[in-house]
């Protein structure tokens, strides 16, 4: 994967964010809060997760270690949620345009919850941000659905298509 690949790929995945935001930010925080009984309980606990593995991927990019999940206080309510989403979102931004071709090459030492240490190349890593991210995006989707919301769409063609005008 190129630098040019890894760039578009990133801006999908900030450009599919913004959109599940946009369906998110006028739900009810009670709503946002009930237990759907999906992976991480409800849309608070999904997007909680889904922003919190953003963030500390980043972290493991920069060279630091993977922190505790964000704390829930900073998901409490939609807006509050998607705050705290377009910092990361900004901040995974600024380290792809710091990228070169060369840096996703680059093999990053691991270390996953259950204490196992492995290697992964840089761009690895990225494409699993992304694809890791969609997948919590089509369950925001479900979820939304659930409670009487309708999502906005996040696929990957769609997104060409809007690019293409």
């Amino acid at each position: 994967m190129g630098i040019e690949d890894m760039r578009a790929l990133y801006a999908y995945n900030g450009w599919a964010n913004q959109r599940v935001r946009n369906s998110i930010q006028d739900l009810d925080p009670e709503i946002f809060k009930r237990d759907l009984e999906a992976s991480f309980g409800s849309l608070q606990g999904t997007v909680a997760h889904l922003v919190s593995a953003q963030w500390n991927w980043l972290r493991r990019w920069k060279g630091q270690p993977a922190s505790r999940p964000l704390p829930a206080d900073a998901f409490a309510s939609p807006r509050q949620a998607n705050r705290r989403w377009v910092e990361v979102d900004r901040a995974l931004a600024d380290f792809v345009d710091g990228l070169d071709a060369g840096s996703l090459q680059r093999s990053i030492a691991l270390t996953t919850p259950q204490g196992h240490s492995y290697s992964s190349l840089l761009w690895q890593a990225m494409q699993h941000v992304v694809n890791h991210s969609s997948y919590h995006r089509g369950q925001i989707a479900a979820m939304l659905r659930q409670v009487g919301a309708i999502p906005q769409g996040t696929d990957l063609m769609l997104y060409y298509r809007e690019l293409s005008g």
